[in-house]
């Protein structure tokens, strides 16, 4: 390690409000955590749902590898979401009851991972507990302020073709951000394969993700390239071309997929390059002006309380006039909203791609994710810059503007505490869900083992638009269904 990159930790005696600072730090990011927590138990009541028979279905009655090469070739492209789906339908039906929690705390720990590199680069002293509290903001507002939620985290298909890559996403920058603040990177061959690894599979998942897996990495290799001391920038930008050679060989693997080309058949043509670029811009700022305009509040907490947390980090370091605190540059503030306007852009290019459409909601989560993750540096850096005006004011007012402050962070801690109240309501609708899923799936088992393969069960209310078996036999989640219990039809009404 290097010493330009040795965070200056201040001594507890230089500072002795540090201790009651990060409790409250901890007080308040713990009121993040019952959120987050609700979100799990609720996703205990998850249920296989459409296209996760279908999936299950080619598993269960023609194993793993038979089944993955049937969806490959004959559907879908996506051969990280098959591959998954198909292992995991080993676990039986009650795989998508664990991945909501699963998913909830590996993500939540690789954004820790995320901030707790990210920002030390700049020689921020951040605690654990910091990096923690930005994790838990981050994790929290991108399920709180998403549209379809239930979809990309209760529906196990949605849930690993839309969030697990972001998990996959965060801990390959993440690495790469490791590798400029440390000198003494592993340079083992597995090494050097666990990243290409990681790369590829994070690839696999859906084509938005994948696009900006690959754009991400191409201005990471920029970045690089620009800003890292010459002696190191080679031993940088060749962890960030490994990812991407992983990340170009799985967008390959997908595009050419005999599954892809059946899909393709089915959708429109596809417009020309202008066209693809100027749509995916517009589109861009559509989604950006969309997400502001129809959820101002948690944007405006989200924002506020990460400019609170990043001036109180720097305040409370420069209480020791011998540390050196870098100041944020006035550029870095611009680029941000540009490499978050970009980011978005090529989440929705292939869908103008594919379809000639607007992207879908799911596919739109990853760059729900990208404007939260970009909203908390920005307001992160904003808040070092504020912090900077201390010195102006006099030891009486810096103390007040301190206060003032942390009980702003206190009385945030409600935030949370409210949109959990709010979640029961929606639990108990799950739980009754996963009580007549049970019942119906104890019915159907009963019915197959007395030789009775024509059913009509009463209805099941769909789960957050997410199609159910309906009164039509030929309806394709009906024949999902249907052949995943071994039954010649199923009708519900």
């Amino acid at each position: 390690m290097t010493e330009e990159h040795i965070p200056k930790k201040i001594p507890s005696d230089l500072n002795p409000r540090s201790g009651w600072l990060e409790g409250i730090f901890v007080l308040v990011a713990f009121s993040f955590t019952f959120y987050l927590a609700a979100l799990s138990y609720e996703g205990f009541f998850a249920r296989y749902l459409g296209d996760d028979f279908c999936y299950a279905n080619t598993a269960l009655h023609q194993g793993v590898i038979q089944g993955f090469n049937y969806i490959f070739v004959s559907w879908s492209g996506r051969f990280s979401t098959i591959l998954i789906t198909q292992f995991g339908t080993l676990l039986g039906s009650s795989l998508p009851a664990i991945l909501p929690v699963t998913f909830i705390f590996f993500l939540a720990a690789s954004l820790f991972w995320f901030f707790n590199h990210g920002l030390q680069i700049r020689a921020h002293a951040m605690s654990r507990i910091k990096a923690a509290y930005l994790a838990l903001i981050a994790a929290f507002f991108f399920f709180f302020m998403n549209p379809v939620r239930y979809q990309v985290l209760d529906w196990m298909n949605g849930s690993i073709t839309y969030t697990l890559p972001l998990i996959f996403l965060t801990l390959l920058i993440t690495w790469f951000l490791r590798t400029v603040r440390y000198d003494d990177v592993p340079q083992s061959f597995m090494t050097f394969f666990g990243i290409f690894l990681v790369a590829l599979i994070g690839a696999g998942f859906s084509e938005t993700n994948t696009a900006l897996q690959v754009t991400v990495i191409i201005l990471a290799i920029l970045f690089s390239i620009i800003h890292v001391r010459k002696g190191k920038k080679w031993k940088v930008v060749r962890w960030q071309l490994i990812g991407l050679a992983g990340s170009l060989i799985g967008m390959l693997i997908m595009i050419l997929a005999p599954g892809n080309k059946v899909r393709q058949a089915l959708l429109p043509t596809p417009p020309g390059f202008s066209t693809i670029f100027t749509l995916s811009f517009q589109y861009s700022w559509d989604f950006l002006v969309n997400v502001i305009r129809t959820m101002p509040l948690p944007t405006v907490v989200l924002f506020l309380t990460s400019l609170v947390l990043g001036s109180l980090i720097i305040w409370n370091q420069n209480e020791n006039s011998e540390i050196s605190i870098p100041k944020p540059k006035i550029w870095s503030l611009i680029l941000l909203p540009v490499i978050v306007f970009i980011l978005i852009a090529s989440i929705c290019a292939p869908s103008i791609y594919a379809e000639s459409a607007y992207p879908e909601s799911r596919a739109l989560s990853a760059g729900l994710f990208v404007f939260v993750v970009g909203v908390v540096f920005l307001g992160f850096q904003i808040g070092n810059l504020l912090s900077l005006l201390k010195s102006r004011l006099g030891l009486k007012a810096g103390r007040i503007v301190e206060l003032v402050s942390l009980l702003f962070l206190l009385v945030l801690s409600a935030y949370p505490v409210r949109a959990t109240i709010n979640l029961f309501p929606e639990i108990q609708s799950a739980q009754i869900f996963a009580s007549r899923w049970d019942q119906r799936d104890a019915a159907i088992h009963q019915a197959v083992s007395e030789k009775i393969l024509v059913l009509d069960l009463p209805a099941i209310n769909s789960q957050h638009g997410i199609q159910e078996v309906t009164e039509d036999p030929n309806n394709w989640v009906n024949k999902c269904v249907a052949n995943y219990y071994g039954l010649n039809s199923i009708v519900a009404h």
